[in-house]
Formats: structure tokens, sequence, C-alpha cells
């Protein structure tokens, strides 16, 4: 029956020499494989990605927000997603947005964003997992592009932002519940596609940033809502889908990054709370962008930015060293999809930040850091020739360092859960290994 599987070569060897090369990555390089790993088994409508641990192992389990389909839970089983698919919600809705906040308990619940003018969702956290049939519905009806939870009133209850066409919206949490209706209406009808908020110049009090369809604005929250009026807004006209705050330049202060769609993505500097009148950093490439992130790949103190890409294009990450970023991305991904959403986070417990994709009609993915021994790491692929309709087995490896020597002393090979014995040529000098 192996004989009916045949790998990647170029994913089986990102998986097998992880740990190999780990101590000699260039810090000034991204230390991303380029190559993806497959974390979910099934070909996915996939518009929002959230990571959580939502069973308290310690493991960040993987929450996808789809479009005309269920929403599903993927539980991180010592780094093998595959196999775990936990939850999916009763209802297919026409979901744009996801979000884990802790609403009524100290389990994260989910909140779920929908549009074509349906109900936005809440499915509860008990210690039997998410309810599967949503334990709460919003009285009315619109179309959700972005979800945010914060305490906006300070009560120590997480309410809900919901942005999107028309009228952006906040409900209340009151004691753990939220209103069903509305508390908060935004004064205007905008098209707003992404939302960050932050404490930006030192004075305790909090900003909302909204990315718009035209010009992106940063309000102030007072008295538990945001201002009518806008702090600042951008320069330009654009189409943004995805804001991201962090502090690029080491200065103390947090900067907006701006993901955009069709248009170059920019870095406005926080000097004192003021994002002045100009991008201090625009991107070279005009991608169609759809999720952007900080996050510091190299560990070297200065967030890194990384972009996920619609339209069959590549994934990129735009290095920064020592607050300079480059104009071009030094690391692209091996596969260009439509990725609509992306997150950062530590998948396969090494401790550095992996890139984790969604993309539409596909697959959710990581991009693995390659900076430090893992004590285990997962590839997962789809059969030889498969489109990603229907697949008839699975392909699992699992790769053990077990004292810590960034040498691999165990691998196991599992076909359809079934262990089998396999050998590898390597990358390096063409020879074979046996396990």
């Amino acid at each position: 029956m192996f004989n009916k599987w045949r790998f990647r070569a170029s994913a089986l060897i990102v998986s097998l020499s992880l740990m190999a090369i780990s101590t000699t990555v260039d810090a000034a390089m991204t230390p991303l494989s380029a190559d993806p790993v497959f974390l979910t088994p099934d070909v996915l409508k996939a518009q929002s990605l959230d990571m959580a641990d939502m069973n308290g192992d310690g493991m960040l389990d993987i929450i996808v927000g789809c479009y005309n389909e269920p929403n599903m839970v993927y539980v991180n089983v010592l780094g093998d997603f595959t196999e775990y698919t936990t939850w999916q919600s009763s209802e297919s809705d026409y979901t744009l947005s996801v979000a884990l906040a802790n609403i009524s308990s100290s389990l994260p619940d989910l909140f779920v964003g929908n549009s074509i003018e349906q109900n936005n969702r809440l499915y509860s956290n008990s210690q039997g997992g998410l309810s599967r049939t949503a334990d709460w519905n919003s009285s009315d009806s619109r179309w959700t592009n972005v979800v945010l939870p914060f305490d906006f009133d300070g009560d120590g209850y997480i309410d809900i932002f919901c942005g999107g066409t028309g009228e952006n919206v906040i409900y209340a949490n009151e004691g753990g519940t939220l209103t069903s209706e509305p508390y908060w209406l935004s004064p205007n009808r905008i098209e707003t596609r992404a939302a960050a908020i932050a404490e930006l110049d030192g004075d305790g009090e909090y900003y909302l940033a909204v990315g718009n369809i035209g010009q992106n604005r940063i309000y102030r929250i007072s008295d538990g809502l945001p201002e009518d009026e806008a702090v600042w807004t951008s320069p330009d006209w654009l189409s943004t889908y995805s804001l991201d705050f962090g502090d690029y330049d080491a200065d103390g202060d947090l900067d907006l990054l701006v993901g955009n769609l069709d248009a170059q993505d920019q870095v406005f500097a926080n000097v004192d709370g003021d994002f002045g009148e100009a991008a201090v950093w625009t991107s070279n490439e005009s991608s169609a962008t759809r999720s952007i992130r900080w996050s510091d790949f190299a560990e070297d103190g200065y967030p890194d930015i990384a972009v996920a890409t619609f339209r069959s294009q590549v994934n990129a990450v735009y290095s920064n060293s020592n607050g300079s970023i480059e104009k071009s991305p030094s690391w692209t991904s091996e596969d260009a999809a439509n990725s609509t959403s992306m997150l950062c986070g530590d998948i396969d417990g090494n401790g550095s930040a992996d890139l984790a994709v969604a993309n539409q009609d596909g697959y959710v993915v990581a991009y693995l850091s390659l900076l430090h021994s893992a004590p285990f790491v997962t590839q997962t692929t789809p059969e030889d020739g498969d489109t990603g309709v229907s697949r008839v087995g699975q392909i699992s490896i699992r790769l053990y360092d077990y004292d810590g020597d960034i040498d691999i002393d165990s691998v196991d090979l599992l076909v359809n859960g079934q262990s089998v014995s396999f050998s590898v040529t390597t990358s390096t000098d063409g020879s074979t290994i046996q396990y």
C-alpha cells in the first residue's frame, strides 16, 4: 500500500531538516520554511482564522470561519490537527469573521460575524466544549466583515465590536451575557473591513482603529464608547482589509500597519499619539493583501511584517532590521493561493512564531519557524495529484528530538493511521536513511 503514496519531496525535506538546521539559521533573514505544512485535512471555504488553547493542554488549536458551510475547530495534538476535528457548527452561515473571547466564563467562547444580512452568533464554551448550536443570536441582521472583542466600558466583561457594511456596532456584555441589540452604533455608515485596538500614547486611554473602503480612522474610546470624531484620518483613499499595531522601531509607541487590496501596504509611525500625514514605509508591491501582521520572526526585538494575499499570489514577509523595513520581501512562500486570513503563533511548541494561513477553497497551512529545535513536527499531505475536492487517505509524519541535541531521534510515518517503514533521501548529500 505504501507505494501508492508519493510525497511532495520539498515538504518532506523541510520537515526532516527543521531540527538539523535550526542552529545555523541566519537571524537576519526570515527564518520560516517556505514550503507549507498542511494543518487541516479538509478543503474549506475559509474566510477567518483564530487560534487559542481550547482544551487547556497548552497547545494552540485552530478555529476556522467558513463561508456557506459549518465553522470548524481543529484540536492541536502534539502538532497534529488532521485527525482531531472536534467541533463544527450546526449552522452553515456566510461567515466572514470569527473571534474567541471569554464572554461568560474563563473558557474561550466563539463569536461569529456573518454577512448577507444574517444574524451574528455566539457559541458558548463549557467543560464539554463549544455548543454546536448557537446559544446567542443578535436580534439585528447585518453584514459583518470584522469582529473585535474588547472590554470597552471597563466593567471586566468582554464586549464585541462588529465592523461591516453600514453602521459599525458594539454588543455590550452585561454580567456575562451579550445584549441581543447593539448598545452602540457608529454615527456614520461606512464600509469597514478591519479593526484593531491599543493604548497609543501612554495616557491609559485606548483607541479604536478601523480600516475602511475609503479613509481609515482612529477613534479615542471615552466613557466606554468610541468618540464620534476621529483623532486621525488616513491621507489615502484605499481598500484596507487588515490592520495591526506593533512597535516597529522599538521606541515604546505602537505604530499602525495597514494592509491594502491592490495597493501598497503601509506603516504609519506613532509619534506621541500622532500618526502623521504620510506613511513612513510602503511596500514596493501592490498585492491583493487580505491579512497583515507584525511578528518578530528573527527574535531580534524588531517585528517583521507578514502578508497573506488573495488571487493566487504568494504570501510574504518583509524583514525588519533595527527599525528599517525592507521594501521588497526577502521571504515568500513556495505556494500561491487565495489566502484570506493569517495569524502568528507557536504552533509546533518550539517557542518561536510560526505563520498560519487560511485559504479559500483550500487548506489551512503553516510556515514553521526554523530558529529552534521543535519537540515535534507534523507534515500532512494530500494524495499526489489530488485537486483538494476528495481524499482517499492521509499521511502523517512525526519527528522527535527527545534529548534536545538538534538531532532527530525518531521518525514515525502513518498512512491512514497505520505505521509503516520508509526511507528518505536527504537533500544535502543524496544519502538514504531507513526508518
